[in-house]
């Protein structure tokens, strides 16, 4: 059977603070989902709209989608706002000023009721743990390779990285060096690797 339209359409509405240039991208993007709702039997189930510089995000009661647009340093992240308010992701990976990085992501968490802070590198690490402590909603890290302590002062800097609730290491080996270098008990790691297991019982399984 061929795909039918469905009975309301999903309405997401591109923020006007995010920037000309990734807009298209973005809008290419969202519309590429249409693809996954074709196959469960739904045509142009998605329809994507950009907001005027006068229009207004939040019209009541709330049905749309809205993908707005933080501009906190080398992370620029897009958020996408469901209906109910909730906040799918939130990616905050910069190095610029630790004030502007951590006063946006206290307002974003405060804001946008966020469950967890989730930092990919030490300055964010560092950020994240202020407005944790200050907001009581939990850091996770994710360790990715095994940063450099040629002194006491970098071995500080990427103290950063163990000092939430949860360190996620690529890999076991990462896990060991986290363990080795900040006494960070086993517990308090996940090793989730950053791979795909190519072995062909493990792909049957998934398949």
């Amino acid at each position: 059977l061929d795909p039918s339209p469905p009975k309301k359409q999903i309405e997401f509405y591109i923020e006007k603070t995010v920037p000309f240039k990734y807009r298209k991208a973005i809008y290419d993007g969202i519309y590429e989902w249409n693809k996954a709702f074709e196959k469960a039997g739904f045509a142009n189930a998605i329809i994507v709209k950009q907001q005027g510089d006068k229009d207004d995000m939040d019209p009541e009661p709330r049905e749309q989608f809205d993908l707005l647009f933080y501009d906190i340093g080398q992370g620029d992240c897009c958020l996408i706002r469901c209906p109910d308010n909730k906040i799918v992701v939130v990616d905050c990976g910069c190095k610029k000023e630790f004030e502007v990085r951590q006063d946006a992501l206290r307002g974003v968490v405060r804001r946008e009721h966020c469950d967890v802070i989730h930092a990919h590198g030490r300055a964010a690490a560092w950020a994240g743990l202020v407005v944790s402590r200050a907001t009581g909603v939990p850091l996770i890290t994710t360790w990715h390779k095994g940063y450099r302590e040629q002194n006491i002062f970098k071995r500080l800097w990427n103290s950063s990285m163990v000092r939430g609730t949860r360190v996620i290491a690529v890999s076991d080996q990462i896990a060991e060096m986290i363990t080795e270098r900040h006494g960070t008990p086993s517990e308090q790691i996940r090793v989730v690797p950053a791979a795909i297991d190519m072995a062909p019982s493990a792909m049957a399984i998934r398949l």
